[in-house]
C-alpha cells in the first residue's frame, strides 16, 4: 500500500502497479513519429487512443483495463520514453495527431472516429485534446480536472503543461502544500480565487461534440476529481445537455485502483476499478451502437 502523496508524487507510485491477471497482448507499433503498443481487440468499433498520467512512460495499467473491453486499443507515451521530452512541460498536443491518424487506419477500427481516455494528467491531456479536435466521438476521463494545470519543468520551476499551435496553454499554479490532508482544499481554494469558470485555463469542452465519461473517487487524496468532474459536465451542460456523464465512486480514490493508496480503502478501489470497468464497456458500446432514427 502506498500513502497520501501530491500531484507529481504519483509518478513514483505508478511504476510499482502492474495489472492483476493474465495481461493482454500489445505490440510495439514501427513508427518514426510516435511511440505506441497496438492490441488489435476481440471485436472491430471505434478504436481507442490511451495516455499516462504524470509518470510519464506507456500507459500499461489503463490501456490493459480499456483493453479488456475487446475494442482496439493504442498505448501511447507522449514523454519518459526514449526520444520523447523527459519533463510534463510544454508538451504540444498535436503530437497526437501521428498516432491518431494511425489508428484510424486500422481495418479494425472505425474510420469516422476514435475515442481517447486517461487519468490524472492524462485525463488532463485527454479533454485538452478532444476539445480541439472534432474527430474524437468520446473521451473517458479518470480523475479529471476541469482546468490546465502546470506542468514540471527543469529544477520544479513553474511552467504550462501543454501547448497548442505553438503557444503555451494557459495555466493554473500548482497550490503550494504544507499540509497533504488539506491539499483538496487548496486546490478548491486556487479555482475559486482564478474564478476558474471564466480563466483562459478552462479546459473548453463546450467547443467539443465528444460523448464524456468521467470517472472520479470521492475519497482522492491527489486533487479533487470528482468536484472537478462536477465543474466540467456542470459548464457542458450549459451547451451541450446529455453529453457529459459523470460517475463518482464515494468511497475510492485517485485512480479507482486497489493497488494504489491515493485516497480509500483497498477494498473500495477493488470495487470502484471492476464497476468502472463496466462503465466504460456501456460507454464503448453505446457509441458503437448505430442510432435509431424514428
Amino acid at each position: 500500500m502506498f500513502k497520501s502523496i501530491g500531484l507529481f508524487g504519483v509518478a513514483a507510485l505508478m511504476t510499482s502497479v502492474v495489472s492483476a491477471g493474465e495481461p493482454l497482448t500489445f505490440t510495439p507499433v514501427d513508427s518514426d513519429d510516435f511511440v505506441g503498443e497496438y492490441y488489435p481487440g476481440t471485436q472491430p468499433g471505434y478504436g481507442v487512443m490511451v495516455v499516462e498520467g504524470a509518470r510519464g512512460g506507456m500507459p500499461d495499467v489503463l490501456a490493459q483495463k480499456i483493453a479488456a473491453t475487446g475494442y482496439p486499443v493504442l498505448s501511447v507515451a507522449y514523454f519518459k520514453e526514449s526520444g520523447l521530452p523527459d519533463k510534463l512541460e510544454e508538451l504540444p498536443l498535436e503530437y497526437l495527431q501521428k498516432p491518431k491518424q494511425w489508428l484510424l487506419a486500422q481495418s479494425e477500427t472505425r474510420d469516422d472516429g476514435l475515442v481517447m481516455a486517461g487519468w490524472s494528467k492524462g485525463a488532463e491531456l485527454t479533454l485538452n485534446t478532444v476539445a480541439r479536435d472534432g474527430d474524437y466521438k468520446g473521451a473517458i476521463a479518470i480523475a479529471p480536472t476541469s482546468v490546465v494545470w502546470q506542468g514540471r519543468g527543469a529544477k520544479g520551476s513553474a511552467a504550462s503543461s501543454w501547448t497548442y499551435q505553438g503557444e503555451p496553454l494557459a495555466y493554473l499554479k500548482w497550490p503550494k502544500q504544507t499540509d497533504l490532508e488539506s491539499i483538496n482544499e487548496a486546490v478548491m481554494a486556487t479555482l475559486e480565487e482564478a474564478n476558474w469558470h471564466e480563466h483562459p485555463a478552462r479546459i473548453p469542452l463546450e467547443n467539443s461534440q465528444a460523448q464524456i465519461l468521467l470517472l472520479s473517487g470521492g475519497q482522492d487524496s491527489v486533487w479533487p476529481a470528482s468536484a472537478m468532474a462536477k465543474q466540467i459536465c456542470e459548464q457542458m451542460t450549459v451547451h451541450l445537455p446529455e453529453q457529459c456523464r459523470h460517475v463518482d465512486y464515494p468511497r475510492a480514490g485517485h485512480l479507482l485502483h486497489d493497488q494504489v493508496e491515493m485516497g480509500g480503502t483497498k477494498q473500495a478501489n477493488a470495487e470502484a476499478d471492476e464497476a468502472s470497468s463496466q462503465e466504460i464497456m456501456r460507454f464503448l458500446e453505446t457509441l458503437n451502437t448505430p442510432k435509431r432514427h424514428p
